[in-house]
């Protein structure tokens, strides 16, 4: 591969990265996008980029979800994680992996289902940031966690 090629193609990632406000090649689990969607889109979008909504499964995963999505109040009310119950009411399962909940920080009183309308997972700013279910067609910013086996990593 020749110097110009290596170039351009080194260029085009980085265009790609810090387009996208990504950490590609870094070690960062969570990223939150600049753009809003239901969790439809939300799942879409993660994985175009390489990532997927995100999967907590446990007290420090769940601390840095909420540590990330508390940086900047544009992420407030809420942001979605990738959990839903869509194949069977009140069995909560991982989207992005089909594991069943095993952990979870869900608000008390949550899930609620409310008037059989929610079906997907998100950190819940006014429920100090605890697991809340609500209708997967609600827009709002959304967290993709770095899938292990697609890090962007350039040996040159």
């Amino acid at each position: 591969m020749s110097s110009l090629t290596r170039l351009l193609l080194l260029l085009s990632l980085m265009t790609y990265c810090f387009g996208q406000d990504l950490k590609c090649a870094s070690s960062t689990k969570f990223h939150i996008p600049n753009v809003e969607g239901n969790w439809f889109q939300a799942t879409e979008y993660c994985n175009s980029i390489g990532m997927r909504l995100a999967v907590i499964t446990n007290d420090q995963d769940n601390a840095n979800a909420v540590a990330l999505a508390k940086s900047d109040r544009k992420y407030q009310p809420a942001v979605w994680i990738g959990g839903s119950d869509l194949g069977r009411k009140g069995d909560y399962y991982w989207q992005p992996t089909g594991a069943k909940f095993s952990y979870t920080r869900w608000q008390p009183g949550q899930p609620d289902n409310y008037e059989n309308t929610e079906d997907c997972t998100e950190l819940r700013a006014d429920n100090n940031w605890n697991w809340n279910d609500r209708n997967c067609v609600s827009v709002q910013h959304f967290l993709c966690e770095n899938v292990e086996s697609k890090k962007v990593t350039i040996l040159f």
